[in-house]
């Protein structure tokens, strides 16, 4: 599974909060995170429509995030995912036994297979949304619900 990461950038006011309660701190911190594991596959699907991708909806149905040892992984399951992400380059695909069946062509013992130019429709939106400042937003808003449930003004 293709996945991205990057850096989070917090403001200041939540490294004095994370200074001042230190007790809050780790779950306001899981909070923040586990809202960026549910946005962040979100935007990726919207990058595939725009980007055309769409054929079963099978890669934006599988896009998804998870929080793992404080570390958001965004990542799709089907193995093409990381060909349309990072590209492949030109090469044969050849049947070891029998013939290949090209739809519109015919039976072939090989074929050249063009390359796919890469799509960076994860590393792009991650990129994208980090460098508006949506990443941090919405950490600021995961952290701000904790504090809110904490019974603090956010």
């Amino acid at each position: 599974m293709p996945f991205m990461d990057g850096e989070l950038k917090i403001s200041r006011d939540i490294e004095i909060f994370f200074k001042n309660y230190n007790d809050l701190a780790p779950e306001a911190i899981e909070n923040g995170l586990n809202r960026i594991a549910k946005d962040a596959p979100k935007e990726a699907q919207k990058s595939i429509t725009s980007k055309g991708l769409i054929r079963t909806g099978k890669l934006r149905k599988s896009i998804s995030g998870e929080v793992k040892d404080n570390n958001v992984i965004v990542g799709a399951k089907p193995f093409y995912a990381a060909i349309l992400e990072d590209g492949a380059r030109a090469h044969k695909i050849k049947k070891k036994k029998g013939f290949l069946n090209i739809p519109g062509v015919g039976y072939r013992k090989s074929v050249n297979h063009p390359g796919v130019k890469s799509t960076k429709f994860l590393s792009g939106t991650i990129d994208d949304m980090s460098k508006n400042g949506e990443i941090e937003t919405i950490f600021s808003a995961g952290v701000a619900e904790a504090m809110k449930g904490a019974g603090l003004n956010g």
